[in-house]
């Protein structure tokens, strides 16, 4: 998993918990007066309180809205023919090395993730369930020689790409 993801469900996930949080507190302040009447006499006391408040939640959403830019922005892999230039989306170069990895492992499910990172390198990260130190070595090999032979094939790919094989 990508770590702007593990950060941005990290984020949420603490976003989501004070908000509950947040109405579970007010739905007991209509319960308790004596509550809801010491929380009036503190507003009433500390006007500026509304201040912070309003600046946090601008900070926030502000923070929310930059993050959820940045995260979901779209890339491509940029391939430039002659005169033109043509974007190619991650999940062909995924289905691309998904059907490379089931001919050379054709009993194991495939399951890979494709990152376009910066100066359009290719980053591809795999699990794989291989048992023996032989085995890894072998597949290994195998398997970034197709992949690179097909993207040199399918999209012209002749850099090298960042293959990152879990093992199992």
């Amino acid at each position: 998993m990508r770590t702007s993801s593990v950060l941005l469900s990290a984020f949420h996930f603490i976003l989501s918990t004070f908000l509950v949080m947040v109405g579970i507190l007010f739905l007991g302040l209509g319960k308790i007066s004596h509550v809801k009447h010491a929380l009036w006499r503190f507003l009433d006391a500390n006007p500026d309180i509304f201040s912070i408040v309003g600046i946090s939640l601008i900070a926030l959403g502000a923070v929310l809205f930059m993050v959820m830019f940045t995260v979901y922005k779209k890339v491509f892999y940029q391939v430039k023919m002659n005169s033109s230039e043509i974007q190619i989306d991650p999940e062909i170069i995924e289905s691309y090395v998904k059907h490379c990895m089931k001919e050379v492992l054709p009993g194991i499910a495939p399951n890979c993730e494709v990152i376009i990172g910066k100066n359009q390198k290719i980053e591809i990260f795999t699990r794989l369930g291989l048992k023996s130190v032989e085995e890894h070595e072998k597949t290994l090999a195998l398997l970034e020689k197709r992949i690179s032979d097909l993207l040199k094939e399918k999209m012209g790919y002749r850099d090298e790409f960042l293959l990152t094989v879990t093992v199992e």
